[in-house]
């Protein structure tokens, strides 16, 4: 009996540790992926979390399925990032996290309005300045990353979007390639 009740144990044991992973996706520093059926779903950090609930309710983060096929293909088949619709690094060159994102949101009956929305890190963790660059229009073929220093939003990098922050003007700044 006592082998029973410790072998019970030890599986309930392992199966919880096993959850423990799933549960603290993205909880830490740095967004993650998680795995779904539905495909790649983006866990960003709490305090992001909590700071886009406050500034953007409702928001979303584009799912896979709404990106073309092609696009993703290149893109995980690259490891260009974790996922086509966030970056993070220091963007500014504040020494801060800085976060950027494609967001859904709203809905048109044309479809969902996709925003670029850029959070920099504020002086206090939890806190952003936020730049939002605009509706980004037939986003399935976008994404942005972060890349030779460059955070860069487009298509293929062919032809892309490229965004810069200008310290004079203490903005940021897209520009066509």
């Amino acid at each position: 009996m006592n082998t029973r009740r410790l072998l019970c144990s030890l599986i309930l044991v392992l199966t919880g540790l096993a959850l423990v992973p799933m549960a603290l996706a993205g909880r830490g520093k740095n967004p993650a992926i998680k795995e779904t059926d539905k495909g790649h779903i983006v866990v960003l950090p709490a305090e992001v979390e909590r700071y886009l609930d406050k500034e953007f309710p409702g928001y979303r983060i584009p799912s896979d399925a709404e990106f073309s096929p092609e696009m993703l293909a290149y893109y995980y088949g690259r490891l260009i990032g974790i996922h086509p619709a966030v970056a993070w690094g220091d963007f500014n060159e504040d020494k801060k996290k800085d976060y950027a994102l494609l967001l859904a949101t709203g809905q048109t009956h044309w479809g969902p309005i996709v925003e670029l929305v850029i959070l920099n890190g504020g002086k206090k963790s939890g806190e952003f300045e936020t730049f939002r660059l605009g509706e980004v229009n037939g986003f399935k073929d976008d994404y942005i990353s972060f890349v030779d220093t460059k955070l860069s939003k487009g298509k293929y990098h062919k032809g892309g979007w490229f965004i810069n922050w200008d310290k004079k003007e203490k903005k940021y700044v897209t520009f066509k390639s």
